[in-house]
């Protein structure tokens, strides 16, 4: 599995810890989660290799990659835009809680969901 991870917050372990044990699995790309993020602690795991491409934005990391999986550990208000673009693309997404901070955000998260045939 190719797994991208966007953003530095909350139970990224999870997902880093994850990745080492699995076989066949590798993260492939990491990108912040805002301007101001900063990757290095994420840099410092085993699960990041010197093949693991780093992105500025989340948008970039998913129009240059071909993942399977996108961890979404971002800030609070801002998973939402980033679970609907790896949905709208039909990338599984495993997402730091809450999904969406907006009654809106989440019925759209629950169209793009469907729509990619993934829910």
């Amino acid at each position: 599995m190719r797994i991208g991870l966007i953003g530095t917050v909350g139970h990224t372990g999870t997902v880093l810890d994850g990745i080492t044990e699995l076989e066949d699995t590798e993260l492939t790309s990491v990108c912040k989660g805002h301007p101001n993020d900063d990757l290095s602690r994420i840099e410092g795991h085993a699960a990041f290799t010197p093949e693991t491409n780093r992105y500025e934005t989340w948008i970039d990391m998913l129009e240059s990659e071909r993942l399977d999986v996108v961890g979404i550990c971002r800030p609070y208000h801002l998973n939402a835009e980033a679970v609907m673009g790896s949905a709208e693309r039909g990338l599984h997404v495993i997402c730091e809680k809450p999904i969406a901070t907006e009654l809106n955000d989440l019925n759209r998260i629950e169209k793009a969901v469907s729509s990619a045939g993934s829910g």
